[in-house]
């Protein structure tokens, strides 16, 4: 679950006191897209939207 491996990324970051954090962009597609540049499009918002709501986040989206 990608829950469980942000959380472990944000561990290993913790213990280490390393300064890093993650943000997912994650999209679920009920039938793919025409072309591959359609997922990398929408994939790529997603991320964006992670990044620009506070980092360290994961955000999704289910693409019907």
């Amino acid at each position: 679950k990608l829950d469980t491996i942000h959380q472990r990324l944000r561990d290993a970051m913790s213990e280490n006191r390393w300064p890093v954090s993650f943000g997912f962009g994650l999209a679920t597609f009920r039938r793919f897209p025409q072309t591959i540049q359609d997922v990398f499009r929408i994939t790529d918002e997603c991320l964006y939207l992670a990044k620009n709501s506070g980092k360290d986040r994961i955000e999704s989206r289910m693409i019907k």
